[in-house]
């Protein structure tokens, strides 16, 4: 698991920092339930009436966010931001799948690459592209 200041926190995920970048993050949460050693993030406004109550140590959000909170970690999407934080706390989760399975559905017309991971039930349509190393669940 990873341990890093609030400053170390906003390079790692791309971001602008607006407050104090001392804090130390060791982990992940959600607003409402982070605690002073998690960071977490604000992409859809409905979320907003959480932050100013949240006790993270830091919180991703979009660069026009002009709300309360504690440090704000700005980014122009908040959702890649927060995935790269993931994986850097997290690594990548092992996909519990190989191959493409044979209940998928593949129009004619799409190109699927190599090495491509697709699970069961999922519909590639006409004219779709999936690159190569891609996986997709259902």
């Amino acid at each position: 698991m990873a341990d890093m200041t609030v400053s170390e926190f906003a390079r790692l995920v791309g971001g602008e920092l607006a407050g104090e970048g001392y804090r130390r993050i060791r982990g992940l949460a959600s607003l409402e339930v982070a605690g002073p050693e998690e960071a977490s993030f604000l992409a859809n406004a409905k979320y907003e009436r959480h932050m100013a109550h949240t006790r993270a140590a830091a919180v991703i959000v979009g660069a026009d966010y002009t709300g309360p909170g504690p440090a704000l970690i700005r980014c122009k999407d908040p959702y890649f931001a927060f995935r790269q934080a993931m994986v850097a706390f997290h690594g990548f989760r092992q996909v519990p799948f190989d191959g493409i399975d044979e209940r998928v559905s593949i129009d004619p017309s799409a190109q699927i690459a190599a090495g491509v991971k697709i699970a069961a039930f999922v519909t590639i349509s006409a004219g779709c592209t999936v690159g190569e190393g891609t996986v997709i669940y259902p």
